[in-house]
């Protein structure tokens, strides 16, 4: 089994823990002349560790529950503006750039990690995917939008728990990996472009969440003509193609 690591997630959550605000206000009284390159120093050296130990235990939780794996591989978003910019200028347009993410990024963009300069790591990953087919991966990200690609998949995000002793820890949310099979995916896909996504500036139907997209599809014998009768319904026949090509993963469909 090879696993294909979503780490964007991971290099964000290396970084945005690795020195706080007060250790910030000591460099800069600590160093007035070079606190800049102090900082990035702390970040790089900090962010990688951390990254790099988010990684072991991935590995060796997946060894331990589920399979051996062949090798790992690491895949970044890594290009300031995707393809997806040239369908909707204003894509991803609510986030915010972390300079702090760009210092760990461009060490592992140094032949650790796959990155492309116009598609995101999911795209990869769904390519990847495919290649190698479906049954012969894992798919290890936090990420909701790679379920749409099928096959093996596995969430390493970590929730707040107690042990018997009752200290607080951390375990994984999702304890075993899962299957999801080609229709399922198919209909995760059809949920999403129907409610949009609102974190990547992907406006999907007024008044369909989770539940009323779930509904609408539960019965239907197409999921592509029921998501696109309900946009056309709402005069956004556009948009049902703008969408559809903004959330499809890969570069095999364009």
């Amino acid at each position: 089994m090879i696993m294909l690591l979503d780490f964007d997630s991971i290099i964000y959550n290396s970084v945005y823990k690795c020195i706080d605000y007060s250790e910030i206000r000591d460099i800069i009284e600590s160093y007035p002349d070079n606190s800049r390159e102090v900082y990035n120093s702390q970040i790089l050296e900090r962010g990688v560790a951390t990254s790099n130990r988010i990684i072991n235990e991935t590995v060796e939780y997946i060894e331990n529950t589920f399979t051996e794996l062949l090798r790992v591989e690491l895949y970044i978003t890594a290009c300031k503006r995707n393809f997806r910019y040239d369908i909707e200028p204003d894509y991803k347009k609510s986030r915010k750039r972390n300079k702090a993410v760009s210092i760990v990024r461009d060490y592992y963009k140094n032949g650790i990690a796959e990155y492309s300069d116009n598609l995101e790591a999911d795209d990869l990953i769904a390519d990847r995917a495919r290649e190698l087919g479906l049954e012969n991966c894992l798919i290890a990200s936090i990420d909701k939008d790679l379920k749409t690609i099928g096959g093996n998949y596995w969430s390493y995000y970590k929730k707040k728990d107690v042990d018997r002793d009752g200290y607080p820890i951390k375990v994984y949310k999702q304890q075993e990996v899962m299957f999801i099979s080609e229709n399922e995916a198919s209909r995760l896909f059809y949920v999403q472009l129907l409610m949009g996504d609102r974190i990547d500036n992907i406006i999907g139907l007024k008044g369909i969440g989770v539940k009323r997209a779930e509904k609408l599809l539960e019965d239907s014998t197409s999921y592509f003509i029921t998501t696109a009768r309900e946009y056309i319904k709402r005069e956004r026949k556009e948009d049902f193609w703008k969408n559809y090509r903004l959330l499809k993963l890969g570069d095999y469909e364009r």
